[in-house]
């Protein structure tokens, strides 16, 4: 009867509910944050356009009169994970017969050279705006796929879902030598931005940096 009510202080002035406020902010930072965290894991990251990376056919030169195998050609990140997961894939598995196989290593470190030389992987080390300047990479880890005649005939991922166990770009290459003409879409690109842009786009709050 004499005692304060509910939701006013002593001098009688009614209080507001400042912790729901509070924990109401928090937890919209918090979704902000795992969006930006997770958005690149999730969403398909775009690839380079067809003139971009037909500049990578110059990498599978042979000299004169030489035969030409199939050329892939594969763009990791050093700082992505999902490239990291995509490297040690690489080095540590049996690779398709009668191709050869170039790694376009952003930012890599030391240790992933030394690992693709041992496994018998040719290496070209760049930067990351390097990839978006030469090739119009953008995006890490995909992997294009040009035939003998030196014409692209794939770009794309290497898992059929989002942070998918299944690493399928061997399944992939020899689909496409032994079916060069059959349809085959492209896997989605799941991973890191490369570029400036695309990294600001994807890390608005600049988590990652």
């Amino acid at each position: 009867m004499g005692g304060i009510r509910r939701g006013r202080t002593s001098d009688g002035i009614k209080t507001r509910p400042w912790g729901l406020v509070v924990l109401g902010v928090w937890f919209v930072v918090c979704l902000g944050v795992v969006g930006s965290l997770m958005v690149g894991h999730w969403v398909s990251l775009p690839v380079p356009n067809a003139a971009a990376a037909q500049r990578l056919e110059t990498l599978g030169a042979s000299p004169p009169g030489a035969k030409r195998p199939w050329l892939v050609v594969h763009a990791l990140y050093g700082k992505c994970t999902c490239s990291q997961r995509i490297f040690e894939s690489l080095v540590s598995t049996t690779r398709p017969r009668g191709v050869r196989e170039i790694l376009l290593l952003a930012d890599a470190a030391p240790t992933w050279r030394a690992q693709a030389h041992a496994a018998g992987l040719e290496i070209r080390g760049l930067t990351a705006p390097e990839l978006k300047e030469r090739y119009g990479i953008e995006a890490a880890p995909l992997f294009m796929v040009f035939d003998p005649q030196g014409r692209l005939v794939h770009t794309g991922g290497y898992t059929e879902r989002k942070q998918g166990l299944a690493i399928v770009d061997r399944a992939i290459v020899e689909a496409l030598m032994a079916e060069p003409n059959a349809p085959r879409p492209p896997l989605p690109v799941f991973g890191c931005g490369v570029s400036r842009q695309l990294q600001q786009l994807l890390d608005p709050l600049g988590i990652k940096s």
